[in-house]
C-alpha cells in the first residue's frame, strides 16, 4: 500500500494552458470528507494538498520536511498542521516516521510516506465507497437507465431531507464535548454524508 510512486508533475495528459499541476487522489479527499468534522476536514484537505505537492516536487512518496514548511504550504498555523497529521495517518493516507533529537526530548523532522490509493483500496475501505464506485461504473457503461422526471424529483427531495438531517446533526455535535457525549451521532453523520455523496452521484447519471 505504501509503495513509492513518482508523480509526473510536468508530462501529464491534462495540462490546462500548459500549466504544471500535481497528483492528488480523489480517494484521499473522500476519506477526509466522510470521516472528519466539517472544520477539521477543511484544514485536513489543505494539509493533504501540501503533502501531495511536496511529494510531486520531491518526485517521491517519501520525504522529510519540517512542520513549519508544511504549515507554510498549507496556509495554516503549525499547531493546526500538528493536529491534522495524525488524522490523515489514521485514515490511511500516509505513514509518519517520527524521530527525536539524540539526547533531548525535542522532535526532529519527521519522514512522511504518502499511500498509493487506487480503486481496489477504495473498495476495500468502506461499503459506501463500493456503492459509489458502482454508481460511477454504471454511469460509465450505461448499465442504468436515466432517471425519469418523477424519479428525479423524488430523489432530489430525498436528498434535501438528508441534507437537512445532516445540518441538524452538525449543530448537535458542533462542540467537542457534544461529540464525546454522543458518539452515536458522529457515526450517524458519517453514514449520512456517505449516503448523500452516493445519491448525488446517482443524480448525475
Amino acid at each position: 500500500m505504501y509503495n513509492e510512486f513518482i508523480p509526473d508533475c510536468r508530462g501529464n495528459d491534462w495540462s490546462p494552458n500548459g500549466s504544471a499541476f500535481f497528483w492528488m487522489p480523489k480517494e484521499g479527499i473522500r476519506r477526509i470528507e466522510e470521516n472528519l468534522e466539517l472544520g477539521d476536514a477543511a484544514s485536513a484537505k489543505l494539509v493533504y494538498l501540501a503533502l501531495c505537492r511536496i511529494a510531486c516536487n520531491e518526485r517521491s512518496a517519501a520525504f522529510t520536511k519540517p512542520i513549519n514548511y508544511i504549515a507554510t504550504l498549507s496556509s495554516l498555523h503549525r499547531r493546526t498542521v500538528e493536529r491534522r497529521l495524525p488524522s490523515l495517518e489514521k485514515l490511511g493516507l500516509l505513514t509518519i516516521a517520527r524521530r527525536k533529537i539524540d539526547g533531548t526530548k525535542a522532535q526532529d523532522m519527521s519522514t512522511y510516506n504518502l499511500a498509493t490509493l487506487g480503486r481496489k483500496v477504495a473498495a476495500a475501505k468502506s461499503p459506501h465507497a463500493v456503492a459509489v464506485n458502482r454508481e460511477q461504473e454504471n454511469k460509465r457503461t450505461g448499465f442504468q437507465r436515466p432517471l425519469t422526471v418523477p424519479d428525479r424529483i423524488a430523489a432530489e427531495n430525498s436528498l434535501k431531507f438528508l441534507k437537512s438531517q445532516l445540518a441538524e446533526l452538525e449543530g448537535e455535535t458542533s462542540e467537542q464535548w457534544q461529540r464525546d457525549d454522543r458518539p452515536d451521532l458522529v457515526v450517524k453523520k458519517q453514514k449520512l454524508r456517505a449516503e448523500i455523496i452516493a445519491r448525488e452521484n446517482a443524480l448525475l447519471r
